[in-house]
């Protein structure tokens, strides 16, 4: 079963910095802060990297690995999970240019079938915080 999700995210920071930071994938634990614990790199070949990672859904470990390209040109990252349990999986992000920032469009198409919406269920600790400091004001 193959699940489709699309979001968008507003980052303060330029496109270019924007995509430097998740052009590396050691970046991935503190991107997804309640899903990646972690990355190791396995062989970097200019702007295609590949990698394995340590996520957990639901207290089960996914063990994927995963091939990381970047498209500096084109403003976007695509990881494709090569082995695992969401083998064949696609990830793409694509960065644009927006008042005071950048939108990260998200693309997912994942092959965890139902697991995939734990995910999405799953708290973001930084907007959690980010609530919890504006609700203090």
């Amino acid at each position: 079963m193959v699940v489709r999700l699309e979001a968008e995210r507003q980052r303060k920071a330029p496109p270019s910095k924007a995509l430097e930071r998740f052009s590396r994938p050691e970046n991935l634990p503190k991107v997804n802060l309640d899903f990646v614990k972690g990355v190791r790199i396995v062989r970097k070949e200019g702007d295609m990297i590949t990698f394995e990672q340590d996520p957990a859904i639901a207290g089960r470990k996914i063990h994927p690995l995963n091939k990381h390209f970047i498209s500096r040109a084109g403003r976007s990252v695509r990881i494709d999970n090569l082995e695992g349990d969401d083998k064949g999986s696609e990830i793409s992000v694509t960065f644009d240019e927006a008042p005071g920032g950048t939108t990260l469009h998200y693309l997912a198409e994942t092959r965890l079938g139902p697991l995939f919406f734990v995910t999405k269920s799953l708290p973001d600790s930084r907007s959690k915080r980010q609530r919890t400091k504006r609700s203090r004001r």
